[in-house]
């Protein structure tokens, strides 16, 4: 829940490739944590606000965040890698495992995607002068 959470709080961070799949994993969260979720997604002016605003220590601590979740993104894959796609290699005699090392729970490549989902996460970095290097940017949740 918590990387879904900064994903649409601090956000919007689009994965347009990758958008349907991680709001399908949402299905599987706690109702309520699933309603937060989507609260959040269509409340939060977070990214837009310090874009707008152009102020460079606003900016400064906003990539401060995107860079902690790339952080984060970071030590997701060292723990996938070494809890699931390490332990399933060392167990797949009988290749009962081996396809979860391969592919994951929802059938992508596991490292390539948690990869992918990392580097867009860095794209979101907002440029000094205020305006995004994001190629959507101006999308919102918000929009109605």
């Amino acid at each position: 829940m918590v990387q879904h959470y900064y994903m649409v709080y601090i956000g919007p961070l689009y994965f347009i490739d990758k958008e349907a799949f991680l709001e399908k994993m949402r299905d599987y969260m706690v109702k309520q944590h699933r309603e937060f979720i989507e609260h959040i997604k269509s409340t939060s002016l977070v990214r837009q606000f310090v874009s707008n605003v152009n102020f460079e220590p606003l900016t400064t601590s906003y990539n401060d965040c995107i860079k902690a979740v790339k952080g984060f993104r970071t030590f997701h894959i060292q723990m996938v890698t070494k809890n699931i796609i390490i332990q399933a290699n060392r167990h797949a005699v009988d290749h009962k495992y081996e396809a979860v090392s391969k592919k994951g729970t929802g059938g992508s490549e596991l490292i390539p995607f948690l990869k992918n989902i990392r580097l867009t996460t860095e794209q979101h970095l907002l440029k000094k002068e205020g305006q995004s290097s994001c190629p959507v940017h101006d999308i919102t949740y918000c929009d109605n």
